[in-house]
C-alpha cells in the first residue's frame, strides 16, 4: 500500500480547500544548505560538549585545550577547507550530537515532502527564515487560492527559538494568526511533544 493512499488524500484536499502554496518550517532545516563557519563553530563547541568522542570523529581538533581561541581558530581553517558536500556530513553530524531527535524530525519532514505532488509549491524553512522572508514567502499566492503554514511546536535546536512560548511553533503560529489576512490563511501544528489528543483540542478551543 506505501504512501499511495496518503498522497491521494492530500491532493484531493490541496484541490479542495484550493490550496496553492505549503509552508513547513522546521528547525531541521536551519542545518541544511550552506552553513556559516561561525554557526557551525557554535554548533561543535556546544557538541564538545555532549559528547567530545563523537563530535571529535566528525572534525579533528586539538581538544581539550587550555585556550578556547586555539580550538576556535583550528576548527575555522579546517572547516574552509571542506567540500560542500563534507560541510554537510559533518552538520548532520553534529545535529545528531546535539540532539538525537532531529534525525527522527528529518526523516519525518522527508517523508511529508513526498507525499505532496511534485509540481506543487511546497517550502521547506527554517524558523530564523521565517522570521525574516515570511512576507516574501506568504506573497504573490494566486487570486482566490490559499496558503496552508505548518509549524514544528519544537523549534529549540535552532538557537534562539524554544518549545514553548512566542518563539515555538505555536508562539510563532499565534503571531502569523494575529497579523495576516486570516481568510486565504490555513495553519497547523506538526509535533511529537502532544500526550494528549482531547487536552489538545481544549488548547485549540482556548487557542
Amino acid at each position: 500500500m506505501g504512501t499511495k493512499p496518503a498522497k491521494e488524500a492530500l491532493q484531493s484536499l490541496l484541490k479542495s480547500g484550493n490550496i496553492s502554496r505549503a509552508v513547513y518550517i522546521d528547525d531541521v532545516f536551519a542545518f541544511q544548505g550552506e552553513v556559516d563557519v561561525e554557526q557551525a563553530l557554535g554548533w561543535f563547541s556546544e557538541a564538545l560538549a555532549k559528547s567530545s568522542e563523537k563530535t571529535l570523529a566528525l572534525v579533528t581538533v586539538t581538544y581539550p585545550v587550555p585556550d578556547d581561541d586555539i580550538l576556535r581558530t583550528e576548527f575555522r581553517e579546517k572547516w574552509n577547507h571542506l567540500s560542500l558536500e563534507k560541510k554537510a556530513d559533518v552538520v548532520n553530524g553534529l545535529s545528531e550530537v546535539l540532539n538525537s531527535q532531529l534525525g527522527k524530525d528529518k526523516d519525518m519532514a522527508s517523508k511529508l515532502k513526498q507525499l505532496f505532488p511534485v509540481e506543487f509549491d511546497y517550502r521547506e524553512v527554517s524558523p530564523s527564515v521565517w522570521m525574516k522572508q515570511k512576507n516574501q514567502i506568504l506573497a504573490d499566492i494566486p487570486e482566490n487560492s490559499r496558503v496552508i503554514c505548518l509549524f514544528d511546536q519544537d523549534l529549540s535546536a535552532e538557537s534562539g527559538f524554544t518549545d514553548k512560548g512566542s518563539l515555538s511553533g505555536g508562539g510563532l503560529l499565534k503571531d502569523l494568526v494575529d497579523s495576516h489576512d486570516k481568510s486565504n490563511l490555513l495553519c497547523g501544528i506538526l509535533s511529537h511533544t502532544i500526550d494528549s489528543i482531547k487536552a489538545e483540542h481544549n488548547y485549540r478551543e482556548t487557542f
